[in-house]
């Protein structure tokens, strides 16, 4: 064998070395997110998309004032922001639009939910004219 060729297998043998330890870690982290999510630990839902709508329909239906859907999501300690036009949105264009997130209604191992609320205003005067409620999961 030629000097070229074994320190080539020096070389190699080295990289492999080397990588092990990364492989490893890579191994564990894997076993780690495969465990938490299939682990079979679930969290109650704290509340749903028909369970919202019907609260939203009960206490601040269409027709209502900003300010009185502002005190709503107040009283429940949802987080809201108004953002005015949404124009990215073709439903919510021309209009005046309150965004409301509730955070974390539910959560299995690495992969968690919040319901996102728009409300939207008519804005010659501020009344509720529409509003949608959906989830939104992230996680990988």
């Amino acid at each position: 064998m030629s000097i070229v060729r074994k320190v080539l297998v020096v070389l190699i043998a080295i990289a492999v070395v080397a990588a092990i330890p990364s492989v490893i870690s890579g191994i564990r982290t894997l076993a780690f997110f495969v465990a938490v999510t299939f682990s079979g630990h679930h969290v109650k839902r704290k509340t749903d998309v028909a369970t919202v709508q019907k609260d939203i329909h009960d206490h601040a239906p269409i027709g209502s004032s900003r300010a009185s859907v502002e005190a709503y999501l107040d009283q429940r300690k949802i987080g809201h922001s108004y953002i005015g036009e949404l124009k990215e949105l073709p439903n919510y264009a021309h209009a005046h639009t309150e965004t409301a997130m509730i955070r974390d209604v539910w959560e299995e191992g690495i992969i968690r939910s919040d319901i996102q609320v728009l409300f939207k205003f008519d804005v010659s005067g501020p009344k509720l004219v529409n509003y949608t409620v959906r989830e939104i999961n992230t996680g990988p």
